[in-house]
């Protein structure tokens, strides 16, 4: 999430210039990815990437004339540090663990709900602490909403879902909480009985 630096508000405005005005203290400030911050040229990070890729360590290339072994140094340590970031984001969820599916897509006229036509259906899985995983489906189909959840959390977790009948496998993982809908507003959590 690209946030404020002066007062690290998650929520900013995209300006036409391509910089960011946060929302709660105006500050304009700049958004750069990994790959831009590192001042090295283009073609040196390509090879430092492909050195890094093939395990190839920072004091072998003692000897390499392009950059100082500290540039190197400090490549290297952000290159770890994004894939510090990208195996956590691969570890499954364990805990409380929310999870739904929903469509998202702009008005269109026709058939409503599952069935709208030029809708993404979405399955989210959220961890309690915050973090979200989520998965476009190609339909509502309980053998790969379920095989997404068993995928991507821990057995022994707290599940809670909606009272979709596809859910009640998730009984065998873990704990399994249903939260109730009325008119589409969540009545209030109960544990999952067999029917």
């Amino acid at each position: 999430m690209k946030r404020c630096p002066n007062c690290n508000h998650g929520a900013s405005y995209r300006l036409a210039d391509g910089r960011r005005k946060c929302r709660n203290c105006g500050k304009r400030y700049s958004v750069r990815s990994v790959w831009e911050a590192s001042q090295l040229p283009a073609p040196i990070k390509s090879k430092l990437v492909e050195m890094f890729a093939l395990g190839v360590p920072v004091y072998r290339q003692r000897f390499r004339q392009d950059t100082s072994p500290a540039a190197r140094e400090r490549f290297y340590r952000v290159l770890r540090a994004c894939c510090a970031y990208a195996e956590e984001l691969r570890e499954p969820f364990a805990g409380a663990i929310e999870c739904d599916e929903s469509v998202f897509g702009g008005f269109r006229k026709g058939k409503r709900g599952w069935g709208a036509a030029g809708k993404v259906l979405v399955m989210g899985i959220v961890q309690r602490n915050g973090q979200v995983k989520a998965f476009p489906i190609p339909a509502r189909n309980a053998d790969e909403v379920i095989s997404l959840v068993c995928a991507h959390t821990t057995p022994g977790s707290l599940y809670y879902s909606d009272d979709w009948q596809a859910y009640a496998s998730l009984r065998v993982q873990g704990d399994h909480i249903v939260v109730r809908k009325e008119k589409g507003r969540p009545k209030g959590p109960r544990p999952y009985q067999w029917h």
